[in-house]
């Protein structure tokens, strides 16, 4: 996409491709502010592009990002879990982690209650603790347990 004119054809495009494709572009750019444009695309129609937005969302450092990001966490009936493994990860690069710890360790999808654990383990500090401990105790699944378990030994290095 060589000019701004092209860059929001393609935001706008029918096809979903054209708009994920649009979407990483717009934020690699710099004349642009891509924050706005990619909270509005964590409601496309497509979870290609909402998961997209949410990946990019979290490398922009734009605390604006977090709330509709928890959105997405909390909104489990219209979100495929890749999108919300996104946005998950997304919260952890933005520094925001009680979300995770307190929603999607929670979660009645055991592969979301997995990715969680990973993700706290690989992103977190010390004050998520408490959570990994409950959920290597007390989780109904014995992958997310030991996901919990491990998560928790890599907060201690």
């Amino acid at each position: 996409m060589s000019d701004s004119k092209e860059l929001m054809q393609g935001l706008r495009s029918t096809d979903a491709e054209t708009r994920r494709r649009a979407y990483e572009f717009l934020a690699e750019i710099d004349d642009v502010d891509p924050v706005p444009y990619l909270i509005g695309a964590l409601n496309d129609e497509d979870w290609g592009v909402q998961t997209t937005a949410a990946r990019a969302l979290g490398a922009t450092e734009d605390p604006a990002a977090i709330e509709p990001l928890i959105h997405v966490l909390t909104d489990a009936q219209n979100r495929l879990w890749e999108t919300r493994q996104a946005a998950m990860r997304a919260l952890a690069s933005l520094g925001s982690w009680e979300p995770i710890e307190d929603r999607m360790l929670k979660d009645p999808d055991f592969i979301v209650r997995l990715e969680a654990a990973g993700i706290l383990g690989e992103f977190a500090r010390l004050e998520v603790a408490p959570g990994l401990e409950a959920a290597a105790e007390n989780d109904e699944d014995v992958r997310v347990r030991e996901a919990a378990r491990q998560a928790r030994l890599r907060l201690e290095l």
